[in-house]
């Protein structure tokens, strides 16, 4: 498959609507329209000449997430009907993935909440990510029933990526 004509169906794709692609494109409509019922049908006549060997490329963007269990037995059971598909991982927080997925090189993103998913068909995982504190049991902190901001100030604290570049959590991220 020539890239132009993938282009041509990315551009379709995201403007949901032939004339705009086109115009997009600097193409005209019906020369757009050819193009894609071309691919489609090269692409039916591909998927019929592969029979039962299904191989591939499966990208996955994802965020740390506890959610990320379900996402492998899922490639487990995959890989063992189909062990020619090959899964690459990426790792990064909503932004990363978010970017990745919008230029189209990722297949699908795991994100963690709360993350702007307006503009994105999902699913939700079944789990809730919970963030937590680790310390020495004999820790001040390990007594308490709840630890409050006010409690962390000036303390040495070991955060993730995701948690400090998110702009979510300016009012966490300043109190540091």
């Amino acid at each position: 498959m020539e890239i132009r004509v993938l282009k041509y169906f990315l551009a379709f794709a995201r403007e949901q609507n032939i004339s705009v692609a086109a115009n997009y494109l600097h193409v005209t409509q019906p020369t757009l329209s050819r193009q894609i019922i071309d691919m489609v049908t090269k692409t039916e006549e591909e998927f019929s000449d592969m029979g039962s060997n299904i191989i591939g490329d499966i990208y996955i963007g994802a965020a740390e997430s506890y959610n990320m269990k379900y996402i492998a037995k899922v490639i487990k059971e995959i890989q063992e009907n189909y062990p020619d598909i090959h899964y690459h991982l990426y790792s990064g927080n909503e932004e990363d993935v978010s970017e990745l997925l919008d230029k189209g090189l990722i297949d699908f993103g795991i994100l963690v909440d709360p993350a702007d998913i307006t503009k994105y068909d999902y699913l939700p995982l079944p789990e809730s990510d919970i963030w937590g504190l680790i310390m020495k049991n004999y820790s001040p902190l390990a007594k308490k029933e709840h630890i409050t901001k006010t409690d962390l100030l000036n303390l040495p604290l070991i955060c993730s990526r995701q948690s400090l570049s998110d702009n979510k959590h300016n009012d966490i991220i300043n109190w540091f």
